[in-house]
């Protein structure tokens, strides 16, 4: 099993260099995550400067930050493969990361309880 996730991650790490390579045009300015020069420090810069520009024009600033580290764990792979169709990924790439999530394994572990490979 820890081969199997040794060399996922692999995948997955040229899979983001294809990803996004094939990606970036389309993607909004605003989208910081997994991109060259797009960084956390580059998002917070910005967020901080949008923040105090409202402040100085006396709106109200309101913050909701969320976890998004294992989002891609439970993402519906249909709607994923369909979503990278419609921005006109070719077929032979759908089929790679189709074949690839035919084979991931998963578990949760909350606190001392760790579930089965599923």
């Amino acid at each position: 099993m820890m081969i199997q996730i040794a060399l996922n991650k692999v995948f997955e790490k040229l899979l983001l260099v294809q990803v996004t390579i094939g990606t970036s045009d389309c993607l909004s300015e605003y989208l910081t995550a997994y991109r060259k020069q797009h960084e956390c420090a580059t998002a917070l810069m910005m967020l901080i400067e949008n923040w105090r520009r409202a402040l100085d024009d006396g709106e109200v600033v309101g913050l909701l930050s969320t976890d998004m580290s294992k989002a891609f764990d439970c993402l519906h792979h249909p709607l994923l493969l369909a979503k990278l169709r419609a921005y006109g990924f070719n077929e032979s790439s759908i089929d790679l990361m189709q074949s690839y999530f035919m084979v991931w394994y998963s578990r949760t572990r909350i606190g001392e309880f760790v579930s089965s490979w599923k």
